[in-house]
């Protein structure tokens, strides 16, 4: 049998991609000509700029060495990355179908919340640890900006798909006695293992819905031998 595919799963898989790529670009940066001062999440700097006194450029590669900055950053890198990881992961699972989507929604939902406010943490740390204002001064770059864009993806695309899942469900359930598939007795209905509509396998004989789309279907009682 067929099953058909559906792809809720692409807005929590866009989510993630793009929360790991953040984590690999700066989170803040001050560039002007051939000056520049690059900042990553995790307390990474890169900088070039010119010494009037000496007259020459300088530049260089090194961490933070605010010790503060730098303990807040790392733990708030791990979060992201491991928020990143399991977005992506679930999402694969449910492309896989080894997960249905009323089972990860409410992870993807509550890992792209955790992911806002843990940006948003490292982004107030790393302004009050400074004298002036940081953001005053520097501008947010894509390290920052793909978080957020990430966890809006996600939250957004859950929400349609879970909106989109809840229509289908009322337009099936009214027509049900229609649309559901007539089963005799020289096919049994124990050989329905997915469900005809949205493609989702069925883990208990008992069920006459299915738990992603509501779409009924008989079954074959174990027990009185007669269909349901």
């Amino acid at each position: 049998m067929n099953e058909k595919k559906n792809y809720y799963y692409v807005p929590a898989l866009i989510g993630g991609i793009l929360t790991l790529i953040a984590l690999l670009t700066p989170a803040t940066y001050l560039s002007q000509y051939s000056e520049y001062f690059y900042v990553w999440m995790w307390g990474l700097l890169t900088y070039r700029y010119y010494d009037v006194y000496y007259m020459q450029y300088y530049s260089g590669v090194s961490f933070t060495s605010n010790p503060i900055i730098l303990i807040t950053s790392i733990v708030c890198s791990l979060f992201v990355l491991a928020g990143g990881i399991a977005l992506i992961g679930q999402a694969n699972q449910n492309r896989k179908g080894k997960k249905g989507f009323h089972r990860v929604r409410n992870t993807w939902i509550a890992t792209s919340i955790l992911l806002i406010i843990v940006t948003a943490a490292w982004m107030i740390i790393y302004d009050v640890s400074f004298i002036t204002s940081w953001w005053a001064y520097y501008n947010a770059g894509f390290g920052v900006i793909g978080i957020f864009l990430g966890a809006i993806i996600t939250i957004i695309g859950t929400g349609i798909s879970n909106y989109m899942i809840r229509q289908r469900k009322e337009v099936i359930i009214p027509y049900k006695q229609q649309l559901a598939p007539k089963i005799t007795q020289t096919q049994p209905a124990t050989t329905l293992n997915f469900c005809p509509m949205c493609g989702k396998k069925i883990a208990d004989d008992q069920f006459r819905f299915c738990t992603e789309c509501g779409y009924e279907f008989a079954r074959l009682s174990s027990k009185e031998g007669n269909f349901m």
